[in-house]
């Protein structure tokens, strides 16, 4: 009995492939190189050995020249049974699968032939013999190692990408307005077409920033290439998102998308708006009212309504409304604004019977601690109450004062038949500002009953977001219940913790004084309309003692900021230590939501 019969009685197929060095373990390798022809390799033979008839038989051959490959043929027993074409012209590097069915049992001799686009470089051949036999046997679940798309009988490569490396920014992102900056990923070429003349990186969204387009040299398959684009930061702050991705010569994108994120940070301060006052604050229609102002910081200085100044010294404005005005003055530097707001009452012309001759403040501004005398001339009052103050009768004509902050006096003078109002207004500055306790919230340590945790960061918003945790951050262009839009506020939220408090070191010289005192301003955003029992405490902690009590704030959602004051006389004079500003859990987490306007340690 013949091999050949034994084979035929068993039913098996006798696979003995001629391929190159690299080949599919199993198989006897032959292959044939001319001089200068092109370099073929396998990479694969996905099929069982033996096989049935009916079996495809797989193989995976890669193609390379420099010059480009022209066609790939496979020939069965002499004959052309297939072709493949490039889909990109002067493709260099060319992976094509071959697929061939035997229909019957017998010898089968596959030549697999590359043609280069060079006439003076040889071709190269890789062929493979088997003998296939009828009788059936288990077939593997898959016939291929590569599946790529094919169209008209050619096989088309497929862009693909890696990404080796992603080049962080320094600084977390943080570039300086108009600073240049590059950006670098190192990129992979794992798909089986080279990247060649015609590819690109591009923007898909966002800003460019100042990036423009770059041309992909070449790229082999498994080729490996450094993108870097080079950047400016915008002139304005905030957060900047530019997305970039691969084109191939077609314009068709193909991998991942490639993102810049960078955060501009605001290089310019506030303005600091020392003096917007209104004398007189209420008048008859017509009368003059001057608005005057210090502001420091300032390159623009406007108001509304009334006009526009251009210097950030102080100034002032005269007007004369015919109804009840507010005045709303905005500092700009560049992009950072300050505003307060100012109303000017406009009253009835007349008054049966009662003259209001005069009712004015002298001096109308003064430091705290200092005095102001309110004067008045009435005639035609049986009574006259000035308002807030202790009460006076009808033949006292002046009043001294000593508000710890600016305040508006009402003057109201009534008879049988008619009751007129009038104020004014005293201005309270403070001479030395100690601790700006909004402003230097970044340099405090802010802690929980679970810990320290960072300054200027909302868990809320994190990723997974973090919804029991308390958080401490500043808060820009933040509009309040009573409209006003304020351009920093520090807002401290315990969330779901009992508390969450921020610690100030103070260590000025000569210590604390009793006449210091601590000055806040609180108000709730605008939309919070849930009442909330939280508090918030000021204490003052003396090196080496228990802390000292200062004062505790409650506020109600009403729309009306509340201003407070709390002098340090029950602090030993010339002491170190810490402040402590907290921030106490209350029935609602949305009613516990206050802004700070302000806090500030003062010293007259």
């Amino acid at each position: 009995m013949t091999k050949r019969n034994v084979l035929g009685l068993m039913g098996l197929l006798t696979l003995l492939l001629a391929l190159s060095a690299c080949g599919a373990p199993g198989f006897l390798v032959s292959r044939v190189t001319f001089i200068r022809a092109v370099d073929s390799t396998v990479l694969s033979a996905a099929q069982p050995n033996p096989a049935p008839v009916g079996y495809p038989v797989t193989l995976v051959t890669a193609h390379t020249d420099p010059d480009g490959i022209n066609r790939v043929v496979l020939a069965v027993n002499g004959k052309q049974v297939a072709q493949q074409n490039p889909k990109l012209g002067e493709q260099t590097d060319f992976r094509v699968t071959h697929v061939f069915t035997p229909a019957e049992p017998g010898e089968y001799l596959l030549t697999i032939t590359a043609y280069p686009n060079n006439p003076i470089v040889e071709v190269s051949e890789i062929t493979a013999t088997f003998v296939a036999v009828d009788e059936a046997m288990p077939m593997p679940g898959a016939a291929s190692a590569l599946s790529a798309p094919q169209t008209g009988g050619s096989i088309a490569c497929v862009n693909q990408v890696k990404l080796l490396e992603d080049v962080p920014l320094p600084n977390d992102g943080e570039v300086q307005p108009g600073a240049s900056f590059t950006k670098t990923w190192r990129l992979n070429n794992n798909g089986t077409c080279s990247w060649r003349a015609g590819y690109s990186f591009d923007l898909v969204s966002g800003p460019a920033l100042s990036a423009e387009t770059i041309d992909i040299p070449h790229v082999a398959m498994d080729g490996n290439v450094d993108i870097t684009l080079n950047m400016v930061a915008p002139e304005k702050s905030g957060t900047y998102r530019s997305t970039w991705q691969l084109f191939d010569a077609e314009g068709t994108p193909f991998g991942e998308q490639y993102a810049v994120d960078i955060t501009v940070p605001k290089t310019c301060q506030n303005p600091d708006i020392r003096l917007f006052t209104a004398q007189p604050a209420t008048i008859s229609a017509g009368e003059p009212s001057l608005l005057q102002w210090d502001v420091n910081g300032a390159k623009e200085i406007s108001i509304d309504p009334g006009g526009t100044q251009t210097s950030g010294v102080a100034s002032n404005l005269a007007v004369s409304p015919n109804q009840t005005t507010v005045y709303t003055l905005t500092a700009r530097d560049g992009e950072c604004v300050s505003s307060q707001k100012i109303t000017v009452t406009v009253l009835p012309q007349t008054c049966a019977g009662i003259t209001v001759n005069r009712f004015d403040a002298t001096p109308a501004t003064i430091y705290r601690g200092e005095q102001s005398t309110l004067q008045w001339d009435v005639s035609g009052a049986t009574s006259v109450e000035i308002s807030p103050a202790p009460e006076v009768s009808a033949a006292v004509n002046s009043l001294t004062v000593a508000p710890i902050e600016t305040t508006t006096y009402s003057l109201t003078a009534e008879n049988a038949t008619c009751r007129l109002v009038r104020e004014t207004t005293v201005t309270v500055l403070q001479s030395i500002t100690l601790i700006d306790f909004v402003a230097a919230a970044n340099t405090a340590v802010w802690e929980t009953d679970s810990g320290i945790i960072p300054f200027n960061y909302d868990p809320r918003t994190a990723v997974p977001p973090d919804l029991q945790m308390g958080y401490a951050r500043w808060h820009d262009n933040i509009g309040l219940q009573n409209g006003d839009i304020v351009a920093r506020v520090l807002e401290i939220n315990p969330v779901a913790r009992p508390f969450v408090r921020g610690r100030y070191v103070f260590n000025a010289a000569g210590g604390t004084k009793p006449t210091d005192v601590v000055q806040v301003q609180l108000a709730y955003r605008a939309g919070v309309a849930v009442a909330s029992d939280a508090t918030y405490t000021l204490l003052f902690v003396p090196v080496g003692q228990p802390p000292i009590l200062l004062g505790t704030i409650t506020l109600n959602p009403d729309g009306v900021p509340l201003v407070a004051a709390f002098p340090l006389s029950n602090v030993p004079a010339g002491s170190q230590g810490e402040f402590i500003l907290q921030a106490n859990k209350g029935a609602s987490t949305a009613g516990d939501v206050v802004e700070w306007l302000s806090a500030v340690l003062v010293r007259p």
